[in-house]
């Protein structure tokens, strides 16, 4: 079992691991997908002129390979 410290420092470990969004979401998303369900893991920014998100990146599981 992992605890909190490690827990942490691993996720903070594959969100530096690398320069691209997509690469990183979808290595975290893997990561949590040991302690919980994790469909999707999303990258947003706020556009406070516009009130609405802007998506940057997304990781999503597919279960079917040829998806």
């Amino acid at each position: 079992m992992t605890n909190d410290m490690e827990f942490i420092q691993q996720a903070s470990k594959r969100i530096r691991g690398n320069l691209d969004a997509k690469a990183i979401l979808t290595d975290i998303r893997k990561y949590l997908e040991n302690f919980m369900p994790a469909e999707s893991v999303d990258l947003n920014t706020y556009e406070p002129e516009s009130q609405s998100l802007r998506s940057i990146a997304s990781a999503i599981y597919k279960v079917c390979s040829t998806c």
